[in-house]
């Protein structure tokens, strides 16, 4: 192991030369995590203490695979149904599960409620989910997606009770094919911050014509690790305020949702790493019809680079593009 941080106490374990821990871009082989799309269903495993997540997802642009560099020094088991990998002061894990529209909601609010489980001391710093047909209306129930947003708020205040709101961390939720809910986290025991951004309502604030209960994740979470700070920035899309703009028009909702994301990044304090040329930033899109995968890169910012280009519907129907993204400084 390395020397203790100065700044966080904590020890730093090696990464492989030339990369940059905890930020997508890494290759296959010195990779800690993966993200894979064109699986012929979801699945999350560990494998030579690597963590891979299959998504049933069309990559229409960009990685196949998106690789993370994750610490070398790392352990892998399995608990509470996660697959996970553990280092000194961070954990990863990822769980799937299948659901249909009668159990989304109780699954959900027990695949988070394991999570919290297995975090222990460790702080959440970055969820990802991908939920099927996230945007179908079951007959004579609301939509899959505030079904899933209604379980997932109920854990967080079974496990945090008032103080739900101050642990809700960076996080996207898109629609993925099958019948399996995937859940991704990344956490750790270095300090955080959990961010909003000044144009938009926070997202557990949302008025009630968006769901009986909020959405449970906060706009970008900074993280003081080791090796520098990281910003995780959640799926970002054409939203100010709490209502979604230019439905129906890609290249307006990318637009915004550039402004969306360098005001967020601003706020948090990684300017630089966004607007200069010598940033560390990536970034990954989501697109709901692949027929715009052309369109929407006409209004985005040349300078930030997009790893991926992935088919998922949006968590609201009248979105065409999210846009999730990592700074590194």
């Amino acid at each position: 192991m390395a020397a203790a941080s100065a700044t966080t106490g904590f020890s730093a374990d090696p990464a492989p030369a030339g990369s940059v821990c905890l930020f997508p871009g890494a290759t296959i082989e010195a990779a800690g995590l993966v993200f894979s799309w064109g699986g012929p269903e979801a699945r999350a495993q560990v494998a030579d203490r690597r963590l891979e997540v299959i998504l049933p997802a069309a990559c229409l642009q960009g990685l196949e695979a998106e690789a993370w560099t994750l610490p070398t020094a790392r352990e892998a088991h399995e608990e509470e149904g996660f697959a996970l990998l553990r280092g000194d002061g961070w954990m990863l894990g990822a769980a799937v599960v299948p659901v249909d529209e009668v159990t989304l909601e109780e699954r959900t609010r027990d695949l988070y409620a394991r999570m919290f489980k297995v975090l222990g001391p460790h702080q959440l710093y970055r969820c990802w989910n991908w939920v099927p047909a996230i945007n179908a209306i079951p007959e004579g129930m609301i939509e899959r997606y505030r079904l899933f947003s209604r379980g997932r708020s109920e854990a967080f205040n079974a496990a945090f009770s008032d103080e739900a709101e101050a642990h809700m961390p960076a996080a996207s939720a898109v629609g993925v094919a099958g019948d399996r809910l995937v859940l991704v986290f990344l956490a750790g025991k270095w300090p955080c911050h959990y961010w909003e951004n000044p144009e938009q309502t926070p997202a557990f604030h949302y008025p009630a014509q968006y769901g009986p209960r909020a959405p449970s994740f906060s706009r970008a979470t900074s993280v003081e690790t080791p090796w520098g700070r990281r910003l995780f920035i959640s799926g970002t899309a054409s939203i100010k305020g709490s209502e979604s703009l230019f439905e129906g028009d890609v290249e307006r909702q990318a637009w915004v949702t550039a402004q969306n994301l360098e005001l967020i990044t601003h706020t948090a304090g990684f300017g630089p790493a966004l607007m200069s040329p010598e940033g560390r930033r990536a970034f990954r899109c989501y697109l709901r019809l692949p027929a715009d995968t052309e369109r929407w890169s006409r209004r985005w910012p040349r300078i930030w680079p997009v790893l991926t280009v992935s088919q998922a519907d949006i968590c609201r129907a009248d979105l065409a593009v999210e846009i999730e993204g990592t700074l590194a400084e």
